[in-house]
């Protein structure tokens, strides 16, 4: 699946994608979770908290996000009944996993993509809140960012993200995928 494809259903999924939402698809499209992992204790207590707090629902319980990661929604994780240290073992085989030598080159080819979808009117924002939002995070020197505020109040992202190909190993997959 390219990127393109990737952005695009993330763009239909979530309305309220904007400018800083979208680089955060693109940084976590190219890097994974590479930078969530400092601390594993506090990173497993925390996806405990977030699956505690979460309630089950129904809906895709992956949404790849490139030809490498998706993000795996703990809504449905949890409506599947699906145990935690699972999903925790999947995080951190992506956050502690090689990144490709071209992540970086990975990273702008998803931002310059993001920007095409943006002119041709395929993003839920113009061209101009695109470059005016990169202008100001380059500035700031980049890398990863939170979703925006109006994303977290419209989307209530509850997510991590884990390799494709690893989340596809697990055996309970195919049956996960069928019951969506």
């Amino acid at each position: 699946m390219r990127f393109e494809t990737c952005l695009a259903e993330q763009a239909a999924l979530h309305p309220a994608l904007g400018p800083q939402d979208a680089v955060k698809l693109c940084y976590q499209a190219a890097f994974g979770a590479e930078h969530l992992l400092s601390d594993r204790e506090d990173a497993a207590r925390q996806l405990a908290l977030e699956l505690a707090d979460v309630c089950p629902s129904p809906g895709p319980l992956r949404e790849p996000i490139s030809p490498r990661y998706a993000r795996v929604n703990l809504s449905v994780w949890k409506k599947k009944g699906l145990p935690g240290e699972t999903l925790f073992r999947l995080f951190c085989r992506c956050a502690a996993g090689p990144l490709p030598e071209s992540a970086g080159e990975l990273f702008r080819q998803y931002l310059k993509a993001a920007e095409t979808a943006a002119r041709a009117g395929q993003l839920p924002f113009s061209v101009s809140a695109w470059q005016e939002y990169l202008a100001g995070y380059f500035a700031q020197g980049g890398g990863a960012v939170h979703h925006s505020p109006r994303y977290r109040e419209a989307e209530q992202p509850h997510y991590r993200v884990v390799r494709l190909r690893d989340l596809e190993k697990i055996s309970i997959a195919e049956a996960l995928d069928k019951d969506s």
